[in-house]
């Protein structure tokens, strides 16, 4: 018997009596689809709940200081938990011209970390940046060499992949987070 693609059976035979034997086939296909759709569901709950831990450990770790050095750092680590980036910072907002690296996490790999503490860049000159601070709206570049104006000063070069999220306090931009890879598309 060909059973057509994508479906399930269950097949029981019968002890031959001489020459002769009984089959039964039972199209067990939404049985099976119930399972795989179990099993995703309880894969998508095993997530929720790991993520529910990520953030209730964030939440407990960030309300244990004032520091913002501190607080920065432990924010990078709680981020990298939830996105597996090569390199991220922070940049907070000056003057509401500009935003300045204030805390970065894993540059040593690729570059001087100094040479990225030293990043700033004005907002007004940055389609990217005015867009972030003024649409409060996150950016995703799949691959920045192929992106119009991006940018790579010194400490950067690695940066293929490029996430930019706003930071929001008392419903103003205070600054962004910036995560990358290295590889494209991710």
């Amino acid at each position: 018997y060909h059973a057509p693609a994508n479906r399930w059976f269950h097949v029981t035979a019968t002890p031959p009596e001489g020459n002769r034997f009984a089959t039964f086939t039972q199209d067990i296909t939404e049985r099976k689809h119930a399972e795989e759709e179990i099993a995703r569901a309880l894969e998508a709950e095993k997530k929720a709940r790991a993520l529910a831990e990520i953030l209730r450990e964030a939440n407990e770790s960030l309300s244990r200081t004032l520091n913002l050095d501190d607080v920065l750092h432990n924010l990078l680590h709680y981020l990298r938990r939830l996105v597996p980036y090569d390199s991220a910072n922070v940049m907070l907002l000056e003057n509401n011209s500009h935003v300045r690296v204030v805390a970065l996490q894993n540059y040593e790999r690729w570059t001087n970390a100094d040479l990225t503490r030293q990043v700033t860049f004005e907002v007004c000159a940055s389609p990217i940046f005015t867009e972030m601070v003024t649409q409060r709206k996150s950016i995703l570049i799949a691959d920045t060499r192929e992106y119009p104006g991006w940018s790579r000063p010194p400490g950067t070069e690695h940066v293929i992949s490029w996430l930019g999220v706003p930071i929001i306090a008392n419903d103003q931009v205070i600054g962004l987070y910036s995560v990358d890879k290295v590889e494209p598309g991710f």
